[in-house]
């Protein structure tokens, strides 16, 4: 049988914190991506965005990563400052209801046309 190699505790730190700041770059591109779909990047406006209260409120400097990161993706700290964070205790599950209620507004919006 093959002995487990356990990494020593600094080297599970660091890889905790490569994962971390992976993660938040992940997000923040996803973020960007969004922002740019819709336009947001061609008029620059505040603007709310609801993030998982869990990863935002427990991760120690998920947040710094994600608006340093966020910065990079939109092309600096002003347009970066207009993007702000709400935290919301259900947020996986308020994300879903969001993307639900948006994918069936296309066809509310189609058949409102049809019939007018």
């Amino acid at each position: 049988a093959m002995d487990a190699v356990l990494p020593r505790p600094h080297e599970a730190q660091q890889l905790c914190r490569l994962v971390v700041r992976r993660s938040a770059r992940l997000a923040a591109r996803l973020l960007a991506a969004t922002l740019r779909q819709q336009r947001w990047c061609e008029r620059p406006r505040p603007i709310t965005v609801a993030v998982d209260g869990g990863v935002v409120l427990k991760y120690a400097n998920w947040r710094r990563y994600l608006d340093e990161y966020l910065a990079e993706a939109l092309g600096g700290h002003s347009n970066a400052r207009m993007v702000h964070m709400r935290a919301t205790p259900d947020g996986s599950s308020f994300g879903a209801a969001v993307l639900a209620a948006a994918a069936a507004r296309p066809e509310e919006d189609r058949a409102l046309a049809a019939a007018a």
